[in-house]
Formats: structure tokens, sequence, C-alpha cells
């Protein structure tokens, strides 16, 4: 398959003004290109360790699922959960909902930064 590329053309009496130009709007494309793609990682590793707090949290309220079922019990009978109580429904949601996130940064299309050439004088 071939890779996409993108070509800077730019007019100028004088080429190498034309070749000087054509280079400095490649390397703002390029370094635009890069910070994008950086922050796209950061993202993606930030989102990884949202997900993997999210899977603890719900294996931890698993693990305690008598407990809960004991909370829910006494909540029948007037006495109210304590604040920060997540049910497992919750918890699988924001884990769901965690990873749909993950998955739709990790499809983002990622660039070739490596193919960017600089201009050469030509006699055109």
């Amino acid at each position: 398959m071939k890779e996409p590329t993108i070509s800077i053309r730019f007019a100028h009496p004088e080429a190498a003004t034309a070749m000087n130009v054509a280079n400095a709007v490649a390397a703002v494309i390029k370094e635009r290109l890069e910070s994008q793609q950086q922050k796209l990682r950061m993202d993606i590793l930030a989102q990884e360790d949202a997900v993997e707090d999210k899977r603890k949290l719900l294996e931890s309220i698993l693990a305690n699922e008598a407990d809960n079922a004991v909370a829910s019990q006494n909540e029948k009978d007037g006495w109210r959960c304590p604040i920060g109580y997540q049910s497992p429904i919750d918890a699988k949601a924001d884990l769901e909902q965690g990873l749909r996130k993950l998955e739709e940064l990790k499809a983002k299309p990622v660039f070739s930064i490596g193919s960017i050439r600089a201009a050469k004088l030509t006699s055109d």
C-alpha cells in the first residue's frame, strides 16, 4: 500500500525563495503533526490508566458484593449508602464507557512523519 504524501508547491520568481517557503511550510506541518501525535499518545496512556482504575474499582465492588447486599437490605430498612459508594452496575457502565473512549482514541489516524522531505532547487 502506498503511503499518503503531502506535496507543497510555491511559485516565486526566485527559485531559492520558493524552495525556502515550501520547506518552511513543510516544517510547520511536520511540527504540528508530531505535536498532535504526542498528545494522542499521552491521551491514550491517560485513558489506559483510567480504564485500569475503573477495572480495579469494579473488581473491588464485586469482591465485596456480599457486603453490598447487606448495605442494600439496610437501605431498604431506612439506612443510606455512604458517600462514595458505587453499585456494580454503575462501575461496569463507567468501565465500558472508558473502554469505548480508549478504542476511539486508538482508532484515530496516525500520520507518518518521516516521509516529509525538503524541497530542492529544480530547473522547472
